[in-house]
This record gives structure tokens, sequence and C-alpha cells, in this order.
């Protein structure tokens, strides 16, 4: 069955704005996810790089090698629409889709598109 829906969660300090009043509130609240990520299997290495939430939007850039060879790339926003906070996502090879938070807490954000596959 496939998976309609992406977690993204640490457990670690949140940063954010107080209140929902201000546009860039909910994007505040995933800072967390700013900075450098890596993930290592074997000879497989993920990284991920978040800006910090500036002008209501993240941008996120992802690529995935295998050794010396570019196994796939990914470019993201983030960004608040209509009470929801937006993963935009552009990945090497594949239709752009947008997923919306369907949860949002200080460590972590769940995402969804009935329609998509991933």
């Amino acid at each position: 069955m496939p998976v309609r829906h992406l977690v993204l969660g640490v457990a670690a300090a949140a940063v954010w704005l107080a209140g929902d009043s201000n546009p860039d509130a909910r994007v505040a609240r995933v800072a967390w996810m700013a900075g450098c990520w890596e993930m290592t299997s074997g000879t497989r290495v993920v990284e991920e790089q978040w800006t910090r939430p500036r002008g209501g939007l993240m941008l996120g850039v992802g690529r995935t090698v295998r050794g010396d060879s570019l196994i796939e790339y990914e470019q993201v926003r983030l960004f608040e629409r209509d009470g929801h906070l937006v993963y935009a996502a552009a990945p090497s090879g594949q239709t752009p889709a947008e997923f919306v938070s369907t949860a949002l807490s200080d460590s972590a954000v769940t995402f969804e598109n009935l329609g998509h596959d991933f």
C-alpha cells in the first residue's frame, strides 16, 4: 500500500514566534529543521540542507549519493497557505508535488497529499 504522508520530526528544542497572527508563525515553528542533516548507510549518503525561516519561507535541497554516483536530488519550498504549512517538493525525474500539513507540534510536522503515491 502506498504511503501518502510525510512526517518530519526531531527531539530538539524548537524555536518559534508566539501566536499565529504573524504570517511567519507556522513556518517559524519548524525552525528546528534549519541546518545540515545527513544519514549514512553503507556507501549510501543522504544529505539535506534547510535555510532558516525568513519571509514566510524555508528552502531545502537534498541529494542521495552512492559512492561517487548521484542517485537523486530534490528542491523543496516550505511555506504557509490558508493556515497550513505546504511542503512543495521538486524531486529529480518526477513531477513537482505539494503536501499540506495535517499536524504541527514543536518537534514534528506531518504533511499529506492523498492523491500522491509517495
